[in-house]
């Protein structure tokens, strides 16, 4: 097979990455589970900055030339895109496993804490917060909405979706098995559960409108991209499915589990597995190549252009380039 990607560098990080990369203004940003956020040049991959905090860190969001992310240590932290000092930090008593998200000059972010949180992104002073009842383990913007990822004390998941500001539920959905963030494309909220099932919803009442059950094992998180959603799970299949149907399009086998959702592009799709490979297909779910790394590959990809940046658990960050 001819050659259609090499690695144009690496960065060893010295410990496990907490998260996938994220790019921006010629820079990639990504935590690490001893509590570290590491700013590399995109071009070259050397460091830039390292700030350290008291616990594993959160998928970072870069807004304004400033970099937002929380931590177990139960922090929100504000730091300089450029100089990697910090501007702020607000303690919400929880730990956190999102990412921020800024919604016009706010920051919203959920914690173990039991809260959602707004926060002023200029200053880091907390303009609300609402109680939420159940154990918040992810947030996320997704379409028009806020969505909350909750585990249900007496057990199962519980996702629900919410206005901003005012952090008002519009709707919640309940499954038995604990539910992954969603993915939302022409008015569906599309999500998957560790139980293998795939749930396609209504945006606008989270109605179900259908839901898919894997052969085996449980279900990753899925990605909704141009009226098709592609998601991988336990058995180590990437399904490509109809979004207005749920039929199943195409399967593609890998050799370990895929256990995070994929990059989608008009040029590819693209996943890691714990066979410590990265994919690219086509849409017809055709291999257009794999890049081998040393550890398992448990992180979704960031596609920027034709460079793909990749957190392994071999301690490294790639940045692979497709030729």
């Amino acid at each position: 097979m001819e050659k259609m990607v090499q690695e144009l560098w690496s960065f060893e990080m010295g410990e496990t990455p907490s998260s996938e990369p994220v790019v921006s203004e010629r820079r990639v940003l990504v935590g690490s589970c001893d509590g570290r956020i590491f700013c590399l040049d995109g071009e070259k991959g050397r460091k830039l900055w390292e700030y350290e905090t008291r616990g594993w860190v959160s998928q970072p969001l870069v807004d304004s030339g400033y970099v937002f992310f929380g931590s177990y240590d139960g922090r929100v932290c504000c730091l300089d895109l450029v100089s990697g000092k910090k501007r702020w930090e607000f303690a919400t008593g929880g730990a956190i496993r999102s990412r921020p998200e800024k919604i016009g000059q706010e920051i919203f972010i959920g914690s173990e804490s039991d809260r959602i949180y707004c926060l002023e992104a200029e200053t880091g002073t907390r303009k609300s917060s609402r109680r939420w009842g159940d154990l918040i383990w992810t947030t996320q913007k997704a379409g028009a909405f806020f969505y909350v990822n909750a585990l249900r004390s007496g057990g199962g998941g519980k996702l629900s979706c919410v206005d901003l500001p005012d952090l008002e539920v519009r709707w919640s959905f309940q499954s038995g098995e604990m539910l992954h963030l969603p993915s939302v494309d022409r008015g569906y909220v599309y999500t998957s559960d560790e139980g293998g099932r795939v749930y396609c919803l209504r945006e606008e009442d989270g109605g179900e409108v259908w839901r898919y059950k894997r052969d085996w094992g449980s279900a990753g998180p899925v990605v909704a991209w141009e009226g098709k959603v592609y998601g991988g799970g336990q058995d180590g299949k990437l399904l490509s499915l109809d979004g207005e149907t749920g039929e199943k399009l195409w399967a593609f086998q890998s050799r370990g589990e895929i256990g995070q959702g994929p990059a989608v592009s008009d040029r590819a799709i693209y996943f890691g597995s714990c066979d410590k490979k990265i994919y690219a297909l086509d849409h017809s779910g055709e291999k257009r190549w794999d890049f081998e790394t040393q550890g398992k590959v448990t992180f979704s990809p960031t596609v920027e252009g034709n460079r793909i940046y990749v957190s392994s658990l071999d301690k490294n960050i790639y940045c692979l380039c497709e030729i």
